[in-house]
């Protein structure tokens, strides 16, 4: 039997076998070979049980590796143990750090001649861990076709990868690859067959903010319709092709039933308007089958998950003239806190002069530091996180299990953020 599944995530892990080490724009990915039978490693065998991400506690291990903060001590950005301070302190410090982090800003000043750019709130490093964990089971031993990752952030001015490693059983070959759109791809290769799959991720992010370094001259305000320069209007329109031509018609009418476009004032206003919109009209639900809802579903409804959300207003986008792209990634939040989250997605809309910019239809707002971006496509099946197939006889498939978890850092060994 040929069976297909996708977009997953992880329970335990252990390291053991052989270490290859790959340059990968100037960084390493260390890829682990774990065998099932394989000894757990004390050292990375920190996010242990198994778990589901509807009913899941963070798990704190003191031993956890990349230098946990010992009791009442605290470091600097270079790691020197300082003097502890207040509670009040530790809070004004967390706040500011969550301004800094959690919002998109406007006051930055544009110094020309000078090659910088500062403002009120001055460029600094924030460093964010995320451990992405993914485990399918089957009732028996099956057959893996190969299997295409997408779980490597995308880089830019406001993001470095500093460390990933990937932790995969049964054993494999891997291959990296970038594809059409720049995303990096990981093509892998099942050597034995397993009755399961185990995917384990771990990325050390350097950030700066704030996000997005944008200068608040009035010339940066979009017009609304837009225009495209000759370089932009041929790959602009490969953005503009909708994903479900038959629902054009009905997404269009609710846009314009929902939102009164010309009480709007530029670009960037209409694509702020429509996440809004879609925030406060279609209630969030999360879905476990595979694929996205068609934005008719989703508008009749009145539902969806996160991706189909996005979907959505991909397709609102779209509707309107805007070059849209689907994106997938990670969501800084509570949930990913306490280990019990999710991937997310998104949508991006292209501004000329501005560029790709990021709205959340499920939060309502724009993208910030908080988001991570894996991978974006013209069409949301196009970044799945993890998509591959296995061969079986029977139904042999048991499910699957996934692990979201992040972790904010003073600095890049590891350190963390004081409560």
């Amino acid at each position: 039997m040929y069976s297909e599944f996708r977009d997953g995530e992880i329970g335990k892990v252990k390291e053991t076998g052989t270490h290859r080490r790959r340059d990968f724009d100037r960084h390493v990915v260390r890829v682990c070979i774990a065998p099932q039978d394989a000894p757990v490693s004390p050292r990375l065998d920190t996010f242990t049980q198994p778990v589901t991400h509807e009913n899941v506690q963070a798990n704190h291990d003191p031993a956890s590796n990349l230098s946990p903060l010992l009791p009442r001590q605290r470091f600097d950005s270079l790691g020197h143990n300082v003097a502890p301070v207040s509670a009040r302190a530790r809070s004004e410090k967390k706040v500011r750090c969550a301004e800094r982090f959690g919002e998109r800003t406007q006051d930055n000043e544009s110094h020309r001649g000078k090659g910088v750019v500062s403002g009120k709130r001055r460029n600094i490093m924030s460093w964010l861990r995320i451990i992405h964990e993914t485990t399918y089971s089957y009732k028996t031993a099956v057959r893996f076709g190969p299997h295409r990752l997408i779980l490597r952030p995308r880089e830019g001015h406001d993001v470095r990868v500093e460390e990933m490693r990937l932790e995969i059983a049964p054993e494999f070959e891997l291959a990296w690859s970038r594809d059409l759109f720049g995303n990096s791809v990981a093509t892998v290769h099942f050597l034995n067959p397993a009755d399961h799959l185990r995917i384990r991720s771990e990325v050390l992010l350097q950030q700066t903010a704030p996000f997005p370094l944008r200068s608040a001259r009035p010339s940066t305000q979009v017009p609304f319709p837009v225009e495209f320069s000759g370089l932009e209007s041929a790959v602009a329109t490969a953005y503009l092709a909708t994903t479900f031509p038959e629902d054009v018609a009905r997404v269009r009418q609710w846009v314009h039933d929902t939102i009164d476009i010309h009480a709007v004032h530029g670009a960037e206003d209409v694509v702020a308007a429509i996440a809004r919109a879609i925030r406060k009209n279609i209630k969030y639900r999360r879905r476990h089958a595979k694929g996205v809802q068609t934005p008719t579903m989703t508008l009749a409804e009145g539902s969806g998950s996160c991706r189909d959300v996005a979907t959505l207003m991909l397709e609102a986008l779209r509707a309107l003239g805007l070059p849209a792209r689907f994106a997938s990634g990670y969501l800084d939040c509570m949930a990913s806190e306490a280990g019990r989250a999710s991937t997310h997605a998104w949508a991006e809309a292209y501004l000329p002069e501005i560029g790709w910019t990021g709205y959340d239809p499920t939060l309502g707002e724009a993208t910030s530091g908080k988001h991570v971006v894996t991978g974006v496509s013209n069409h949301p099946r196009g970044v799945m996180p993890i998509s591959g197939t296995f061969f079986a006889s029977g139904n042999s498939y048991l499910g699957m299990k996934v692990a979201v978890r992040t972790e904010r850092l003073i600095d890049g060994n590891g350190h963390k953020r004081p409560d």
